[in-house]
């Protein structure tokens, strides 16, 4: 009987301390993917159209005659569309 009750204890201990590990990391990986956004919002705020446009270009984005009559997309629009791919 007290094997069972030993055991019991045991396996309740690896459960919560699994459980608790587990918390751990999803939290640091969410303060994590915060930190790297931030910086990536600061990097984004100081490029240029050019380097905004490099950007988008290795990315993939279509920046150019996006809105028709040569006219490319705007600043804000690259930076929405590079941060929706991060």
């Amino acid at each position: 009987m007290t094997i069972i009750i030993i055991a019991t204890v045991i396996a309740s201990i690896i459960y919560f301390s699994a459980a608790f590990i587990h918390h751990c990391a999803a939290s640091i990986c969410r303060r994590h993917k915060a930190a790297i956004k931030s910086a990536l919002l600061n990097k984004l705020a100081a490029m240029k159209s050019p380097e905004l446009r490099k950007a988008c270009t290795a990315a993939g984005i279509e920046w150019r005659n996006v809105r028709g009559k040569n006219k490319h997309l705007l600043v804000a629009d690259m930076r929405a569309a590079l941060m929706a791919i991060a």
